[in-house]
């Protein structure tokens, strides 16, 4: 059977690993918060980056002469059915729509990395997610004209 002493020098080790164990605790949060702090700190110069990009496009205005019948159809195709990538690919000649659409992918590929990330910054979530709003409309708006239907 264990003495005083032993008993107390037990409690004292386990009150040592308790603490430790606290104190690595701490510093991996710590740690966590300050690789999290870098990941924003990033995310938001891509962000800016991506809005001065999408200012600039969102700022022409379309002008391009009458579409071909192929991008009509394309149009119309993309307004009511849906179109393959390579159908994209081909709509997007038309620079104004094809810029659009890109800012709204990039919009939407950095959403899902921040969101992989854990990053919890809310004000750039919805910055994010108004610029692919905005892309999008306006992919859509260009679409109709370019199918006939504006």
């Amino acid at each position: 059977m264990p003495n005083v002493a032993e008993l107390t020098q037990q409690l004292e080790a386990a009150r040592i690993s308790e603490k430790a164990a606290a104190t690595a605790a701490v510093e991996d949060q710590n740690r966590r918060d300050r690789e999290l702090h870098e990941i924003e700190r990033g995310a938001a110069a891509e962000l800016r980056g991506l809005a001065e990009m999408a200012a600039r496009v969102f700022a022409v205005k379309a002008t391009a002469p009458r579409p071909t019948a192929d991008v009509k159809g394309l149009a119309r195709k993309f307004l009511h059915a849906g179109l393959s990538v390579f159908e994209v690919e081909r709509l997007a000649a038309d620079r104004t729509i094809g810029d659009r659409l890109g800012v709204n992918s990039r919009a939407a590929q950095l959403l899902l990395r921040f969101a992989d990330t854990g990053v919890q910054a809310d004000h750039l979530y919805a910055e994010l997610e108004a610029i692919e709003s905005r892309a999008w409309g306006l992919a859509v708006e260009r679409a109709r004209a370019l199918a006939g239907e504006a």
